[in-house]
């Protein structure tokens, strides 16, 4: 297998990997925030979004802390510093984003940044 690079402005920007049927899997670019999120940006609350994957090439993204933290603890003891006013707020956003429950087990990825 080798990795897939497109070209934007110039700089070469990974795109998939290429396998031998061809590009077996897209790289997400950019976090998508619910509106949960979004409302909590504006209010100037969101400190992090957290997600299953690791989103490197967000241009948003200044830090990533790895996908070892549980869900339930994030939603426990993080969710103030996410803008949520209770754990189960937290969740809601969470299982909006996704469009189904996310379980507690599901190990995330913090993703630290101003997500305009």
């Amino acid at each position: 297998m080798s990795e897939y690079y497109g070209k934007d402005a110039g700089k070469p920007e990974k795109l998939g990997i290429i396998g031998r049927k061809g590009i077996i899997s897209r790289i997400d670019k950019m976090i998508a925030l619910g509106d949960m999120e979004k409302a909590w940006h504006d209010a100037g609350s969101l400190k992090f979004v957290a997600r299953h994957k690791r989103f490197t090439y967000d241009p948003r993204v200044v830090h990533v802390v790895q996908g070892t933290i549980p869900l339930s603890i994030i939603k426990e003891v993080l969710y103030a510093s996410a803008g949520a006013s209770s754990p189960e707020e937290y969740q809601k956003s969470i299982d909006e984003v996704y469009g189904k429950p996310v379980a507690g087990d599901t190990l995330m990825f913090l993703h630290f940044g101003d997500f305009k």
